[in-house]
C-alpha cells in the first residue's frame, strides 16, 4: 500500500531469502497520507481505536491558529494530537491542511522515539512554520494535564509560553 513498507518488505524478503531467516514485518509505526488540496494525513490509532486502549487527552488546533496559515493563505485546516494520560506517549495523530503528510513526519519520528508529550512540547520549532502546529498541540495536551517536564534537562529556560502564542488559548 505504502512505497516505505513496501521497501522496507522487500529488504525484509531478501534478507530472509539469503540468510534463512524468517523475519516479519511489523509496521508499527508508518506515517501515511494523501497530497490532496487540502493534504490529509495520519499516523498511529485514531481517537475511538486510542480510548478503546486507554484514557486519552486530544488536542485538535486548527490552521488558524499558526501564523504560516495566515501568513501564506491556507488557513484550512486542523491537527490532532492524540495522547494517553497514563503514559503521556503519543498513540496516533491526524493533520488536514497545507503541508500534512511533512508535519505528520515529526509526530512519527516522536512516536517511534517513544517520547513523553512534555518532551515534544519543549522542541523549539522554527517560526513561523506549519510544523509548529505540533509545538501548539503538544503545550495544549501539556497544560490540560497539568504537568511539567520531570528531568531538568527538559525544562524551558523561560516561564510561561512563548510571546507569538499569548494570544493562543
Amino acid at each position: 500500500m505504502l512505497v516505505q513498507s513496501a521497501s522496507g518488505e522487500g529488504a525484509l524478503a531478501a534478507e530472509n531469502a539469503v540468510l534463512g531467516g524468517e523475519q516479519k514485518s511489523r509496521h508499527k509505526i508508518v506515517p501515511h497520507g494523501g497530497f490532496t488540496d487540502p493534504e490529509y494525513g495520519s499516523v498511529g490509532l485514531t481517537e475511538e481505536q486510542a480510548r478503546a486502549h486507554c484514557s486519552c487527552v486530544v488536542a485538535l488546533v486548527p490552521y488558524t491558529a499558526l501564523d504560516r496559515a495566515l501568513i501564506d493563505g491556507h488557513r484550512e485546516g486542523f491537527c490532532k494530537l492524540i495522547v494517553s494520560e497514563e503514559t503521556h506517549r503519543i498513540p496516533g495523530a491526524h493533520i488536514v491542511g497545507e503541508q500534512a503528510v511533512e508535519i505528520l513526519q515529526l509526530i512519527a519520528t516522536c512516536m517511534a522515539a517513544d517520547m513523553w508529550v512534555e518532551q515534544l512540547a519543549e522542541i523549539e520549532l522554527a517560526y513561523p512554520t506549519f510544523t509548529a502546529i505540533v509545538g501548539l498541540a503538544a503545550r495544549r495536551i501539556v497544560r490540560e494535564l497539568g504537568v511539567v517536564p520531570l528531568a531538568p534537562q527538559w525544562r524551558h529556560p523561560r516561564p510561561g509560553i512563548a510571546e507569538w502564542e499569548r494570544g493562543e488559548a
